[in-house]
């Protein structure tokens, strides 16, 4: 857990948290396909944050009282990479595909901010860390031509960060265009029974 000396006032994690508002997002996939299956490496680039209302606590007349602060940011990653492996089990039909699977990776973090008000003489944070991710991905892609298709995906992530209280869920959603690399394959075409006579 993150900690602060003791002061008057004194902070703590021990309090309030709330998500920030939602935050631009870019993800790039480089995908093997074999039979139903697609497996790959994948790299994201988001800003992680939250809000926190802190604990504090004052000394009045010899009474210790306890009170919460306004809500503060901390920057966990401005910005955070995410590199991930991933596994997706797909399903065709004609021009659309869809496809859902799990990933697993490393964190970079980097610009890291905690909460800077002025009165605060510690910066209990490094400018740059890591943490572990696991999630899922749920996404389709339609295409347009053999090669490109319209992808639209959503995934879900746990992230475990530095330290035991930074854990966080993340909920991206992206839209993109997506190539197709190598040789395709063209599909048979229906046999023709037909005879002349």
């Amino acid at each position: 857990m993150n900690t602060i000396p003791m002061s008057l006032p004194s902070y703590s994690f021990n309090s309030d948290r709330k998500t920030t508002p939602a935050s631009a997002v870019g993800l790039f996939k480089l995908a093997y396909n074999w039979k139903r299956w697609k497996f790959g490496l994948e790299a994201e680039y988001t800003n992680l944050s939250y809000q926190y209302k802190a604990q504090e606590f004052y000394y009045i007349n010899g009474q210790l009282v306890e009170s919460f602060g306004p809500y503060k940011t901390v920057k966990l990653g401005n910005p955070a990479i995410p590199v991930k492996l991933f596994a997706d089990y797909k399903i065709s039909w004609k021009h659309a595909e869809v496809y859902g699977g799990v990933s697993a990776g490393y964190v970079l973090l980097s610009n890291m901010v905690s909460v800077p008000p002025a009165e605060w003489s510690q910066v209990f944070q490094p400018n740059t860390g890591y943490g572990f991710t696991v999630g899922v991905q749920l996404g389709g892609t339609y295409f347009m031509t053999q090669r490109i298709g319209i992808n639209a995906e959503l995934l879900g992530s746990y992230m475990s960060l530095l330290h035991e209280s930074n854990k966080l869920y993340e909920f991206p959603a992206t839209i993109g265009i997506r190539y197709r690399l190598g040789k395709i394959t063209a599909k048979p075409k229906p046999a023709n029974n037909s005879t002349k006579s």
